[in-house]
């Protein structure tokens, strides 16, 4: 239920730790339901967004060391969840991409809550549309460049 009443800053922060913590509820879900680890998913909707990345560059997107994410890469390439290409930028290292398969499982599993979520968005006026937009592309921001603190020192 929506409450009517004005949020304080220390409301909305609340508010979106409480968001953070029910998206990991979800990808742990999510990762159970698929029979893949936390760290899988994680893998797959980094290839998702950012398209075809090295091991290199997804390694350091999961904060993962390059012998992780070999282990990790070689499981999802088992199982059909990722192939790996040849880098055309670079002949000396592969680029890892999502396979359609593993790309129509996570739709399936999310369409739920993604049409859900898009019903009631569709109840929002313009303006309502425009502060949340708004909202959320700046804390994007602001938690990806905190996410980007590796050991105390930005990356």
């Amino acid at each position: 239920m929506i409450r009517m009443a004005v949020y304080s800053p220390f409301d909305i922060n609340e508010l979106m730790r409480r968001l953070a913590a029910a998206d990991l509820r979800l990808v742990a879900s999510l990762a159970a339901r698929m029979g893949l680890s936390v760290s899988e998913v994680s893998a797959l909707e980094h290839l998702n967004a950012a398209g075809d990345l090295t091991a290199g560059q997804l390694a350091h997107r999961l904060h993962m060391t390059s012998g992780a994410i070999t282990g990790l890469a070689d499981r999802l390439e088992r199982i059909g969840h990722v192939r790996r290409l040849p880098n055309p930028r670079d002949r000396r290292s592969l680029l890892l991409r999502s396979t359609e398969q593993a790309d129509e499982q996570v739709l399936r599993q999310i369409m739920p809550l993604a049409s859900e979520a898009h019903e009631y968005i569709a109840t929002l006026s313009e303006e309502e549309r425009e502060v949340v937009g708004e909202f959320l592309e700046r804390m994007i921001a602001l938690i990806e460049k905190h996410a980007q603190v590796d050991a105390g020192r930005e990356v």
